[in-house]
């Protein structure tokens, strides 16, 4: 069976170790990587082949933005779940998230973690069977 490798990219960092918890309880499927903002992220992302991120948008020193900017700006593509109160997003917020940068998904705080793992499980099979991240948010 594969491991895949999971990023996650949060400035909370019990929240961050929680889940971390969580998703190596699952079966040993998951290699978890942790980074509690956009630099760190960064730096990682291009040294280390990763699955997915899961990605909050409210951070300091590089926000989820941010980060999703440099990523398009790299060319780098990968799935990346967003974690996020939709409520608050503008709609430029939301077509660039959603559209430029190809998010692949997203689940609002506060997160429920079944619900997350099921959102998971499915992007990192599209990866698998060979989904071309790069042009979701080409497309759009």
């Amino acid at each position: 069976m594969n491991k895949y490798t999971i990023l996650i990219v949060d400035d909370e960092m019990v929240f961050v170790q929680s889940l971390k918890n969580y998703l190596l309880e699952e079966g040993g499927k998951y290699i978890i990587k942790t980074a509690y903002n956009g630099l760190e992220a960064l730096k990682m992302v291009e040294k280390e082949k990763m699955d997915l991120v899961i990605l909050d948008l409210n951070m300091p020193v590089v926000d989820g933005i941010q980060f999703l900017t440099e990523l398009y700006n790299r060319n780098i593509w990968l799935p990346i779940i967003v974690l996020t109160n939709i409520l608050v997003m503008t709609p430029d917020e939301e077509r660039d998230i959603f559209g430029e940068f190809g998010v692949a998904d997203y689940i609002e705080k506060p997160v429920n973690l079944e619900e997350l793992n099921e959102k998971i499980e499915m992007n990192v099979k599209k990866k698998e069977m060979g989904s071309d991240f790069q042009d979701i948010g080409r497309r759009m």
